[in-house]
């Protein structure tokens, strides 16, 4: 990235963090995203580092992060960027699988992905990892392979980018050749609702499911599962799958459901699509109930 683009970018962070602090709004993250932060040159991460200490050091911001690549990481590297006050590197691993890798053209093979993640642990650094089912030469079952391989490394967080084909790209030019066929929507959910039980049941958050709607983006967007209410989707029917589960155990017609009030907006999921999926689990709304406490209850 050129020095004049870096340069505005420090100074627009500068007065967005100014404005936060004059705003008295305190405990706030920072995140260096929308390029290989560890790729920049050093300096320039020193003065984007140092600013966000500068904050921090004012009890405006509780943490610091970055995303980048995992052929952008060294053992020496990590260390000074722990050195430097980062808190935390989220590993654009995309997949581990050769093949996706390669028809991807990311130019390094899942074994470097491992071992990036596995540094960054090493390094004192907490680990985030991003996943991007619907690559070229890529499946469901692939995709559930790279899940479980996160599951193995243990970051602290995942995110869950499902490919989109943008205007412009190869990948437009390889999905009007036929080449490619784009997940759809019907496909993503399911198979995003599976990633996400099984990352919360080894303890990983995932804290994204699909690219922010930004106005630019959407409209290029050409094909590929993007909705705006991805992410309440998918987690609607992640917590259905896991009630299925405790219905079957139950070995009877549930009496009630209760469920914590924060999820009362998404049990029943996006234009309560999944009212009749529960009413097949004997749950009618009226056997539906919200309550208090952090807990499910089935009885």
């Amino acid at each position: 990235m050129a020095p004049q683009p870096l340069n505005q970018a420090l100074s627009n962070l500068q007065q967005e963090l100014q404005r936060l602090s004059e705003a008295n709004s305190w405990n706030w993250e920072i995140a260096f995203y929308g390029a290989t932060f560890t790729a920049i040159e050093q300096i320039w991460q020193e003065r984007f580092l140092a600013l966000a200490n500068e904050f921090r050091t004012k009890g405006l911001l509780s943490r610091i992060r970055c995303s980048t690549r995992p052929d952008a990481l060294t053992p020496q590297h990590l260390a000074w960027l722990a050195e430097e006050g980062l808190d935390m590197v989220e590993v654009g691993v995309q997949s581990f699988a050769n093949s996706s890798l390669a028809l991807s053209q990311r130019h390094y093979c899942g074994e470097a992905a491992r071992e990036a993640c596995c540094l960054v642990r090493e390094a004192g650094l907490a680990l985030g990892v991003q996943l991007m089912p619907g690559l070229p030469g890529s499946s469901g079952r692939t995709f559930l392979a790279d899940v479980e391989t996160t599951c193995d490394l243990a970051p602290e967080a995942a995110r869950l980018y499902p490919l989109l084909v943008l205007q412009g790209s190869e990948l437009e030019d390889w999905w009007r050749q036929g080449q490619y066929q784009a997940l759809g929507l019907g496909k993503t959910v399911p198979l995003l609702a599976l990633a996400c039980l099984k990352l919360w049941r080894n303890g990983i958050r995932v804290i994204r499911m699909g690219l922010a709607p930004e106005p630019e983006m959407k409209e290029s967007i050409l094909a590929g599962p993007w909705h705006p209410a991805l992410g309440l989707m998918v987690r609607a029917l992640a917590l259905y799958y896991l009630i299925k589960d405790h219905v079957a155990a139950l070995g009877t017609v549930p009496s009630k459901l209760w469920v914590p009030k924060r999820f009362q907006g998404e049990i029943m999921g996006h234009g309560a699509e999944l009212k009749r999926k529960y009413a097949g689990l004997g749950l009618s709304p009226e056997k539906i109930g919200y309550w208090e406490e952090e807990e499910f209850q089935l009885e």
